[in-house]
């Protein structure tokens, strides 16, 4: 990834919780505004000169199948991804906030949001049962 500095605990504070299950099976944080626990996000500045560019590599390093799944605000201009607003619209806005104060020209970010197959709703318990009933490894 196109970096420049290190990774600092100083972004937004985001409700996230390991309530998707990934392609592979794993559990996965994402931004949960229903269930998510409140934490501070960590930031790094993107060494790309555009916001389509910065877009693009931060898919390559998530191994995305597209960029649908990359949030992005445009502080300056403000249009947001349809798909950030659609999965996590008070996230975004806290997200855009931020950006403000950090006197960022755009922020992005990878938008997932829960995705909860099982039967039944995400709970945490549900998430240890689901976990205790993978094969290892």
């Amino acid at each position: 990834m196109r970096t420049k500095g290190d990774w600092a605990q100083d972004g937004p504070i985001l409700p996230n919780e390991f309530s998707r299950i990934s392609e592979n099976g794993r559990l996965t944080l994402a931004i949960d505004e229903q269930n998510g626990v409140d934490l501070v996000r960590l930031s790094i500045r993107s060494a790309c000169t555009t916001l389509d560019d910065a877009i693009e590599n931060l898919r390559v390093r998530e191994g995305a199948p597209s960029a649908k799944g990359i949030g992005y605000v445009y502080i300056r201009k403000g249009p947001f991804s349809t798909t950030a607003l659609q999965r996590h619209e008070a996230a975004a806005a806290i997200i855009a906030r931020w950006g403000e104060i950090k006197k960022a020209d755009a922020v992005i970010w990878t938008a997932i949001g829960p995705r909860w197959s099982l039967d039944g709703s995400f709970s945490v318990e549900a998430a240890a049962q689901y976990l205790f009933s993978l094969q290892e490894p």
